[in-house]
């Protein structure tokens, strides 16, 4: 395959897109506006002290993606996570039988297996795209907000959440966008939590009230400390959408009485900071694995296709790389 094809966004649905092309001899270039790829399998780490802020987890149920999880297992970027997720005791399995799998020592390295040596251009925010003599033009800001471009890209392929995908796509190739603007997506606050002291989670019977949905002892993961010093909260729907535009440290003081309470310490012991996910959950799917505009070349991929979680993304970007090659390999045949 000879083709050079870009693919904005280095979460898991472009990392196993870039991936899949890269391995079938495409030319990939990545732009991630993040300064390391995960997208929203993300990490933060101060110190010694670490918390996976985006998804805490996933499962498995389709057979390529239990491939895929196989060889991350087997190359120990993954490992089963035997702690019921919010309590830190040891459950078993999840939700209907399935393990819960969680990439070691981070969220995020399952999508840096898969990137890597490709071509990945972090801390590049692309604001336009166009398309020109059959060619595709990105045009990004670096971190230092200088402007930069590049041209000869055969393939686009967005793996943005929804609404970004949609205004980056509007003006380049509008006949994709409504079919992109059937999903719909909510935002989260993730709260990243230390304590002066070391404690349990809240036992599975303890309300967690109305604003906070989960709470995980992120350092009682595999391949953590497991000091019992860090956790992470991520806010119910509702609260999330009706304070969505609050400053952080606004979030922070609302919250800072319920999760001492949880955690059963004092407020002053605990240190605490909140990131906006504004496109966090997958409220509605578009409904189809990839959606592809053949005739621009085009192709818009992520969880919102299918369903919010992890699987899905993997699974979208598979299929996003799937439709290029169904392409060529039809144009090959004209």
């Amino acid at each position: 395959m000879s083709l050079r094809v870009a693919v904005v966004g280095a979460g898991i649905a472009g990392a196993s897109c870039a991936r899949s092309l890269a391995d079938a001899g495409a030319s990939v270039v990545v732009f991630d506006k993040g300064r390391v790829p995960g997208g929203r399998m993300a990490a933060r780490r101060m110190s010694s002290v670490q918390w996976d802020y985006g998804a805490q987890y996933f499962t498995v149920r389709d057979a390529r993606f239990a491939r895929q999880v196989a060889h991350w297992h087997a190359t120990s970027v993954t490992q089963e996570w035997t702690h019921r997720p919010g309590t830190g005791r040891l459950s078993g399995q999840g939700a209907a039988g399935r393990e819960r799998w969680v990439g070691v020592p981070s969220m995020r390295e399952p999508a840096l297996q898969l990137l890597e040596g490709l071509d990945v251009r972090s801390a590049c925010r692309v604001d336009a795209v166009e398309r020109k003599a059959g060619r595709w033009r990105v045009h990004w800001m670096d971190g230092q907000n200088e402007p930069h471009d590049q041209t000869g890209f055969d393939w686009l392929i967005c793996t943005a959440p929804a609404p970004q995908a949609a205004a980056l796509l509007r003006d380049a190739t509008p006949s994709i966008v409504p079919s992109i603007e059937r999903a719909r997506m909510g935002p989260t606050w993730a709260v990243l939590i230390t304590t002066a002291q070391a404690t349990a989670p809240p036992s599975p019977t303890r309300a967690l009230g109305d604003r906070i949905a989960w709470l995980a002892a992120d350092d009682q993961k595999p391949g953590r400390s497991g000091a019992g010093r860090c956790f992470v909260a991520h806010t119910v729907p509702e609260w999330s959408e009706a304070n969505v535009d609050a400053e952080p440290l606004a979030v922070v003081e609302w919250l800072r009485p319920d999760l001492a309470r949880l955690l059963d310490v004092p407020e002053t012991s605990l240190d605490v900071s909140a990131h906006r996910w504004r496109f966090a959950r997958v409220v509605q799917p578009a409904g189809v694995p990839c959606i592809v505009d053949r005739a621009h070349q085009t192709v818009a991929a992520g969880d919102w296709c299918i369903e919010g979680r992890v699987e899905s993304a993997y699974l979208s970007g598979l299929a996003a790389a799937e439709a290029v090659r169904t392409s060529i390999r039809g144009s090959t045949h004209e």
